[in-house]
């Protein structure tokens, strides 16, 4: 073996021992639950003396909402605790939080909680309590409020009026899965670059299918593909939800994306992540130890990818693949070379060696038999404009490589493609707390009740 091969081995060995280590036989996660219910609804005012410690008032908007605070520790203590007589009678939203509490205590949740620095955390769920379908109350149900879903510390808090749809059952595996995939991933620093010079133009928040600052798509892919292992693969937004997308450039259809900025788009970063952890050996526990081995600020791609090739040196076809099939093949070589930090050679060796792969992503549809599987007129380099990951320094050639016919040489440069929450605070809340904005994609953000 050459010294350099000794090298890799080695590395690869210190990954593994490190993944047994982080992995291995630890203790079971404790959720703590907390039922908070709208009590009362009244215009801003003094709040209330009151003696009773369950008892607590929030200002919310121009209102202040009395809200009743119970802990629960089983099924029957929070039927108990929403005070309705016949289970029948639950609201969709108050099923959606059962529904969360049974997914809690899932062996399914306990293997993903288990993989992150903490043993405990809290879940605090706000039922809205016959407040869920009444207009007038509509604003308890806006992003901002204290009232949206959301993780910060070791706490998430879900609200039934997040739930209140007929899929109530999926949509509260997504939510508990995606706000507590912030626990496990503990830096909550990232919640700033939403602010920072927003890609997409807003001053707030964040969606699936909407440009941000790469480390905050990062940060909030991790917790989108905790939504896909909890749904195996599909959710509502992984679909044609992301066809279309909001950048710095205005509305563009995901073919006009250029390929650093698949990786501002949390929902993209969200089914790479996925992709990654379905193609590659033992591939759950790779994307865990290379994301979990980022150092907490400044995060970037290049640091994830470059983790996994450390634990797995002879994984660069595979990853070469999946990037590419997510990317639409956006990247040409040497972009892909100092995103991986390889050498060019080898990309250009991997790519031509990898062959065309008939692997759908979720939500995309394979490509006809009948369809070159090498893209016409990949780019050579992306003009100076569009280096916007932090750490990659692009050429700025704008040549554009030729149209590329079907018979194209398959040991070309060409390679070829595989088919296929706003920050805030408030009065009870300390400033790291992280809002979620993911909008539900087929709701908008102020009339998410009406399926």
């Amino acid at each position: 073996m050459k010294m350099n091969d000794y090298l890799k081995f080695f590395i690869a060995l210190f990954f593994l021992l490190l993944s047994m280590a982080t992995f291995g036989d630890v203790p079971n996660f404790n959720f703590s639950f907390v039922y908070k219910q709208v009590d009362g609804v009244e215009p801003m005012g003094a709040i209330p003396a009151s003696n009773d410690p369950g008892i607590s008032y929030e200002y919310c908007g121009d209102n202040t909402v009395r809200i009743r605070s119970v802990d629960v520790t089983s099924e029957q203590e929070l039927l108990s605790a929403m005070r309705v007589g016949n289970p029948d009678s639950l609201s969709d939203g108050q099923r959606g939080l059962l529904a969360a509490f049974r997914y809690a205590q899932s062996e399914e949740m306990q293997n993903r909680m288990r993989r992150g620095t903490r043993t405990t955390g809290s879940v605090i769920m706000y039922d809205f309590n016959g407040f869920d379908n009444d207009p007038r109350y509509s604003f308890l149900r806006e992003h901002g409020t204290p009232f949206w879903p959301s993780s910060y510390g070791g706490n998430v808090q879900i609200s039934s009026g997040y739930l209140n749809t007929t899929n109530f059952e999926s949509r509260a595996r997504t939510l508990l899965a995606h706000e507590t995939g912030h626990m496990i991933d503990t830096d909550s620093s990232f919640a700033s670059d939403y602010n920072v010079d927003p890609l997409s133009g807003r001053s707030n928040g964040h969606s699936y299918n909407e440009t941000m600052n790469p480390s905050a798509a990062l940060g909030e892919g991790w917790a989108d593909f905790q939504e896909l292992l909890a749904e195996n693969g599909t959710t509502d937004w992984s679909g044609e939800y992301l066809a279309q997308v909001t950048t710095s450039r205005g509305q563009l259809s995901v073919d006009q994306l250029n390929g650093p900025e698949f990786f501002q788009i949390e929902g993209y970063v969200g089914l790479l992540l996925y992709r990654l952890s379905r193609a590659l050996p033992n591939g759950i526990d790779t994307v865990y130890t290379a994301f979990l081995s980022i150092p907490p600020r400044g995060r970037t791609m290049n640091m994830l990818f470059r983790n996994i090739l450390n634990q797995q040196p002879f994984a660069l076809q595979t990853l070469i693949r999946e990037i590419d099939d997510v990317t639409r093949g956006k990247f040409s070589n040497e972009e892909m070379a100092n995103l991986l930090g390889v050498d060019v050679s080898r990309i250009t060796l991997a790519s031509s060696s990898s062959g065309f792969q008939n692997v759908p992503i979720p939500g995309r549809k394979p490509l006809p038999e009948d369809v070159p599987s090498v893209i016409p007129g990949r780019r050579s380099s992306p003009p100076e404009s569009q280096n916007i990951i932090p750490g990659i320094s692009f050429s700025t050639s704008t040549n554009t490589d030729s149209a590329a016919a079907s018979g194209s040489n398959p040991n070309s440069s060409d390679r070829t493609l595989p088919s296929t929450h706003e920050t805030g605070t408030s009065a009870s809340q300390t400033q790291d707390k992280i809002l979620d904005e993911t909008t539900p994609p087929e709701q908008s953000q102020n009339d998410f009740l009406n399926d």
